[in-house]
């Protein structure tokens, strides 16, 4: 059997080291003393936020554009998505709505520590996410650069996570409201 070319096994190598950095330590750690008030007054850090949604793993299901993103998409796009509606049918465009075919390819998991684990189709990654209130923020994304297939939305999917500001949670459904005016939409999927 020939050993793999040096460029493969670099490839590999570097993709178990950002695995590996990517996951949760699993080490138990001793319980944190309780704060005192003094602590609290002079603590600066926002402590976790226990949220009601973590460790699930949320699909997207559709990107709703706001009427200046829909006009952006479209002229941008236009070409591509002809092409791939004519030749994919895995791309649901309707008037000011993105939706992929399989929205476990596409999916959120927050994490114990602030962590989010991200799936954008053929490519893992992650951040750190802060709340506050309703506010939800992250802090620049760290993905893999696999070459997805032509009719993948991972870009799109990626672009709208840069541009989140709040989220609201209503019975099973995550909503992340954008800067743009738009909304992208999650629900519960099996990974």
């Amino acid at each position: 059997m020939k050993p793999f070319p040096p460029f493969v096994a670099a490839f590999i190598a570097a993709l178990a080291m950002l695995l590996t950095a990517c996951t949760p330590a699993t080490t138990e750690k001793e319980p944190a003393p309780a704060p005192s008030p003094a602590d609290s007054v002079t603590s600066a850090a926002p402590a976790p936020v226990t949220l009601p949604f973590r460790q699930t793993v949320w699909g997207w299901q559709y990107t709703q554009l706001s009427t200046q993103l829909s006009t952006q998409l479209s002229t941008q796009l236009s070409t591509q998505l002809s092409t791939q509606l004519s030749t994919q049918p895995s791309l649901q465009q309707s008037d000011a709505q993105l939706a992929p075919a399989a929205p476990a390819h596409y999916t959120l998991t927050f994490q114990e520590e602030n962590r989010l684990a991200i799936r954008a189709d053929c490519n893992r990654g992650g951040t750190v996410y802060r709340i506050q209130d309703d506010l939800l923020t992250f802090e620049p994304i760290a993905m893999t650069k696999v070459l997805c297939p032509a009719d993948s939305l991972d870009r799109n999917f990626l672009d709208g996570l840069r541009t989140v500001e709040r989220y609201r949670i209503d019975d099973k459904t995550l909503t992340l409201q954008l800067r743009s005016g738009g909304e992208m939409v999650f629900a519960p999927v099996q990974p």
